[in-house]
């Protein structure tokens, strides 16, 4: 059990509590961030509204491009595969964190 909402003894009184029992199994259902901060919801809300079409990365392609091309990766000739290579070394710190992110909320759960 996780938390109690009381008792009662009225059809209406059980039905109220229900509905917060629910309320509380859907909140406890969604992810919860560690350190939740105004910036974040920011951030959010600002990312909810980007697309694909709207990200260009340019930084990682000029860096770890010349990379790419001088130890031979070129001479693959699948730009999608470029574009893989880049993008995972670019942000393995991204995926690093994003791994680690995962591993505690599966220990948060099986607590």
């Amino acid at each position: 059990m996780v938390k109690s909402f009381g008792s009662a003894t009225t059809q209406q009184e059980i039905d109220c509590l229900v509905q917060k029992a629910q309320q509380e199994i859907d909140y406890l259902s969604k992810p919860q961030d560690l350190f939740p901060s105004e910036n974040d919801q920011i951030i959010r809300s600002v990312l909810s509204t980007l697309s694909n079409s709207n990200i260009q990365t340019v930084g990682p392609e000029i860096i770890f491009g010349k990379i790419y091309d001088h130890i031979g990766f070129n001479k693959i000739g699948e730009d999608l595969f470029r574009h893989l290579v880049i993008s995972r070394i670019a942000f393995t710190a991204y995926c690093i964190y994003k791994d680690l992110e995962r591993a505690l909320y599966q220990a948060k759960c099986n607590r």
